[in-house]
């Protein structure tokens, strides 16, 4: 069994191009009621936006691999991300402490529209409450209890 990333790579690529997965695939995506699904996949907004990304990638094959990752997950470009820096002064828009690393893009998940930059931590406090506004009130309250 494939251990390294590029041993599970070929093993993939090798498995893919076999005749009896092929034909497999060419039959279960001949399937009418298969196309349906995938056609009323594509009309909706995350169905848009990876076939948006995946032309992205298509002529951003070049570009460094943070820029890249900055326009497919979240629409920035590397001159926006910059100017949020600026804007909060290098800092985290949570804790306000300048850190060594880079800040991490917080986003709404319901929207996906960018709120700030955040440290590592105030970002992953924020995913373990699940953006829950309650959640963090109750966490307050209870901090505030001792």
């Amino acid at each position: 069994m494939p251990k390294t990333k590029e041993q599970i790579q070929k093993y993939n690529k090798e498995y893919s191009a076999r005749p009896e997965v092929i034909e497999k695939a060419k039959i279960k995506n001949a399937k009418p009621e298969n196309k349906a699904v995938r056609n009323a996949y594509k009309q909706t907004e995350h169905g848009k936006d990876v076939n948006k990304k995946s032309r992205q990638k298509n002529w951003a094959k070049n570009a460094p691999k943070r820029e890249i990752h900055l326009l497919q997950r979240y629409g920035l470009t590397l001159e926006d991300y910059n100017e949020l820096l600026e804007e909060q002064n290098g800092v985290c828009a949570i804790c306000k402490i300048k850190k060594d690393t880079r800040l991490h893009v917080d986003h709404c998940h319901m929207t996906n529209k960018v709120r700030g930059l955040l440290c590592g931590n105030c970002n992953r406090a924020l995913g373990l409450m699940k953006d829950n506004i309650e959640f963090l009130a109750k966490a307050i309250d209870y901090l505030n209890k001792g």
